[in-house]
């Protein structure tokens, strides 16, 4: 007897006129971490909680893949990311950068001798809401680089077994 929201689909993704100001405001940014972030959010097409959770073990560097786990991904199951060299580029550079296991690892400090693992990241809130005002794309979220992925791949004539397989979707 309980009334539920009725759920809206979302179809946003980046259009053609809007990406110069994407990739101005993207240039200009200073947080390397943050333009990290968003670059592997629109080249590995993951969800946003895949991508902030991202460890260099599960990154496969001679065949450019990245295992997502079962447990971390959407559907229960183990999920193969293909890794264009751009996106291979931003992961060798950070693994050659940090001591961390992880991609984007937490920014608070570790008690030393705690033995405690920091973990990753929850987020990239603020500079999220900055980057979207700066590029003049206010109403754009993280998920949406992720089916702005999806839809530039339509555009060029993939197929949509080849963008399914790339998003991770399932039939």
């Amino acid at each position: 007897g309980i009334k539920l929201f009725a759920e809206k689909k979302r179809d946003r993704f980046l259009k053609a006129h809007e990406l110069p100001r994407f990739w101005e405001a993207l240039q200009a940014e200073h947080d390397q971490d943050f333009k990290d972030y968003v670059l592997l959010s629109l080249l590995a097409g993951a969800r946003s909680g895949n991508n902030l959770a991202m460890r260099y073990e599960d990154i496969d560097f001679q065949a450019a893949e990245w295992r997502v786990p079962g447990e971390q991904s959407k559907n229960g199951e183990q999920l193969v990311v293909v890794l264009v060299p751009e996106a291979m580029e931003i992961l060798a550079r950070r693994r050659s950068e940090s001591q961390s296991p992880w991609v984007f690892p937490a920014k608070r400090l570790a008690v030393a001798g705690s033995g405690k693992e920091l973990g990753h990241r929850s987020g990239f809130r603020k500079p999220w809401v900055a980057f979207r005002q700066r590029a003049g794309i206010a109403d754009v979220n993280i998920h949406d680089l992720r089916r702005s992925l999806g839809s530039w791949q339509a555009r060029t004539g993939a197929s949509l077994l080849i963008i399914g397989k790339s998003l991770g979707h399932k039939s």
